[in-house]
């Protein structure tokens, strides 16, 4: 759930947020293409839909190349799905 998707993420210091999937998408070419096949999820920025549902920003690999979209906390999350944090 996006809930325990948050949690996990507190507990991992996985707080990147929607500048941060912003400039690695300006350098996609840096993402290792095993990365492709998953969603790479940054949950340290949660914007509120009109509706008042909250969407965190999230890469996805389609074709050729990375987009930025937004996903739904309210939904569930997948395996394929991976919470990106700084290295050390």
């Amino acid at each position: 759930s996006g809930k325990e998707m948050r949690t996990r993420a507190k507990e991992m210091t996985a707080h990147l947020g929607q500048h941060d999937a912003e400039y690695l998408l300006e350098r996609e070419s840096e993402i290792p293409k095993e990365w492709r096949q998953f969603y790479l999820v940054f949950p340290g920025t949660v914007w509120r839909s009109p509706f008042g549902y909250l969407h965190v920003p999230y890469l996805h690999w389609f074709g050729e190349r990375w987009f930025l979209y937004f996903h739904w906390l309210g939904r569930d999350w997948r395996s394929h799905v991976r919470l990106v944090r700084s290295g050390k």
